[in-house]
């Protein structure tokens, strides 16, 4: 058998405490064991409010090394990747009520299919991050081109200005003869 999960493909988030059209951005997302054993296993799903850039924070000789992010890629997670072996039903339920969490059920899965897990729990994630900017989208008005001309609305310096300020005088001048080489190859 290729999959122990018993979830079909296109399954809505199955919403036990919050609201499906207005996801909070972090939730409880946990599975029941199959098999009838009736341990539940649990991980906690985050979606970053501010997008991030994380070449931004690398040092300037990984930057040029690490590929292309997509920041939609790093904008959301799960934590621990695997969900871990939880308490009962009532203290989810508790911890996500005193948290103000979500609390998705994310279907019933074996324990000993590690790669389907990961996969269940990455799709979930996903369609979560997906509610949860569609929503976002929805209640927050985004920025026109007046506004964007505001002073308070101006964002700050780029990553290869950050990157260039952390440079010794040394790295500097190797960079800026990397970029004159290659614009001396773009003209040619």
């Amino acid at each position: 058998m290729a999959s122990q999960l018993h979830l079909e493909e296109n399954m809505d988030l199955a919403f036990e405490r919050g609201d499906l059209t207005a996801p909070k951005g972090h939730a409880l997302l946990y599975f029941r064991e199959s098999g009838g054993y009736g341990k539940l296993y649990a991980t906690y799903v985050v979606v970053l409010p501010i997008s991030i850039d994380l070449v931004k924070y690398m040092p300037p000789f990984l930057a040029n090394q690490v590929p292309q992010v997509n920041a939609q890629e790093l904008s959301a997670f799960a934590f621990p990747p695997m969900p871990e072996e939880v308490g009962g039903q009532s203290s989810l339920e508790a911890l996500a009520t005193t948290r103000g969490d979500d609390l998705i059920f994310g279907g019933v899965v074996s324990p000993n299919q590690v790669q389907d897990m990961l996969v269940q729990v990455n799709d979930l994630v996903q369609e979560y991050a997906q509610r949860y900017q569609s929503y976002i989208e929805g209640a927050i008005p985004t920025m026109s081109v007046d506004d964007s001309r505001d002073p308070e609305n101006l964002g700050g310096q780029g990553v290869k200005e950050v990157l260039f300020e952390l440079m010794g005088e040394r790295d500097r001048l190797a960079e800026l003869a990397k970029l004159i080489g290659q614009l001396r190859f773009a003209v040619e």
